[in-house]
């Protein structure tokens, strides 16, 4: 990360990056455009979904103030977390983070569920959150009330610049099926199945290439681009 902040030491505030494109150039997550609605990252195991979730929060905290953008975290691994938890700023950007397995996470859930009612009705206004589950099969598991706030929050939540995020493994996004269809924006990594990508990608992504570790698409204006995720030091 320290390369990228280097390179672009002067990118937009109230943006995020995704990764950096073969021409060297950052794709960018701007946080006014609500276009994007909920996102669903998916690939097979060990493909770098955590590292791009932990990059993407990384980059948010580098390039704005935690007057700009917040971040909700839930995970089934929290250990993977602990470097960027450990930065010394971590504490002023993070409104909350829970292990899936925890009840206090769905609790977490339900707090987020209020903040995007609050918004709804011009009760409270504020930052940007950006509310990241790190792996969507865990929070299928949870009751329907928990579930029943997810979907709110999904559909919701980008209005009012709080941006829902799920990993999924590959064998699980493909077993949502007909849901698959709630995730405006898909982000490719690596999948060994060509017929597993077009699946998740809701179509033809223009290439049978499989992906390196780290590495992604997404689906810009009409195309799809790769990307890279940045190097991360913590």
């Amino acid at each position: 990360m320290n390369t990228l902040m280097e390179t672009y030491p002067y990118l937009p505030t109230e943006t995020t990056v995704l990764g950096i494109c073969q021409d060297g150039l950052p794709v960018l997550f701007d946080f006014h455009d609500q276009s994007p609605g909920a996102i669903l990252v998916s690939g097979d195991q060990s493909c770098g979904k955590t590292h791009l979730l932990k990059s993407i929060s990384e980059a948010a905290i580098q390039y704005n103030t935690s007057w700009q953008v917040n971040l909700v975290v839930i995970t089934s691994k929290p250990e993977d977390w602990d470097g960027l938890r450990q930065s010394s700023d971590w504490s002023d950007y993070c409104l909350g983070f829970e292990p899936s397995y925890e009840r206090r996470a769905e609790e977490l859930v339900s707090r987020v569920a209020r903040m995007v009612e609050e918004r709804r009705f011009a009760r409270q206004h504020g930052p940007t959150i950006l509310f990241i589950i790190d792996d969507l099969e865990k929070s299928e598991n949870w009751d329907s009330e928990s579930r029943d706030h997810l979907e709110w929050i999904r559909k919701k939540g980008p209005a009012h610049r709080i941006f829902p995020s799920w990993s999924s493994r590959t064998e699980d996004g493909l077993g949502m099926g007909s849901r698959l269809s709630r995730f405006k924006t898909r982000i490719i990594g690596k999948m060994n199945s060509p017929s597993s990508r077009k699946c998740l990608a809701a179509g033809d992504t223009g290439t049978d290439d499989v992906l390196e570790k780290d590495q992604f698409m997404v689906m810009l204006g009409h195309a799809w681009i790769t990307f890279k995720v940045p190097m991360f030091n913590r």
